[in-house]
């Protein structure tokens, strides 16, 4: 007999790829003005809604219209998501970023600017009682998943979902933006109960 097995629960984490080039676009996020890092982690943008730009329009747009799609199809959510922060991060070589999450938004994403040979880490927030001796790591057992991403690509996932990145060990920066989002106009259900006004 062949046992079923369930998932309950996915945490879906979403790929778009940008098609455009983006050339213009990466020379202005370079020459925005950064933090100093830490030791250890990435600077990031004194901008914090870089997407406001009118030179990013084109990226905001697609970006946007991942939201949306994401949003449709994954939740299959009859309220609209837009963008509220948006900042731009450096990672030169040596430098990862802490394990963290986002708070106040619905979804996350980055869009990579520039990734060379680049991955972002997903942690289960799933305490594990017991630690089993495991021939191999699966869906299961694991504690993490690193996932690799390209210059171009976007990344769109829940936001309280646990993330960190890697040191880059490339010999180029890694540039990338990220944002946050959350519902434009009411939240939830008169009916149920649950309903919050915002505007």
């Amino acid at each position: 007999m062949t046992p079923q097995i369930n998932f309950l629960f996915p945490i879906p984490v979403v790929k778009f790829n940008y098609t455009k080039s983006f050339s213009d676009e990466l020379s202005l996020v370079k020459s925005l003005i950064y933090s100093e890092a830490s030791d250890r982690d990435n600077q990031i943008s004194i901008e914090k809604y870089v997407l406001e730009y009118p030179e990013l329009s084109e990226i905001k747009a697609f970006i946007s219209g991942a939201i949306k799609e994401y949003a449709v199809n994954i939740y299959a959510s009859l309220n609209d998501l837009k963008i509220t922060q948006s900042w731009t991060n450096k990672n030169v070589p040596g430098r990862g970023h802490h394990l963290h999450n986002h708070p106040n938004s619905i979804l996350s994403g980055v869009f990579y600017f520039q990734s060379d040979n680049s991955s972002i880490k997903f942690h289960s927030s799933i305490q594990k009682t017991f630690q089993l001796k495991i021939s191999a790591l699966n869906d299961f057992n694991c504690g993490y998943s690193q996932l690799p991403v390209s210059s171009g690509e976007l990344l769109i996932f829940p936001s309280d979902l646990l993330h960190s990145v890697p040191a880059n060990e490339s010999s180029s920066e890694r540039i990338s933006l990220s944002f946050n989002t959350f519902v434009d106009g009411n939240l939830g259900d008169s009916n149920l109960l649950n309903e919050v006004i915002i505007n």
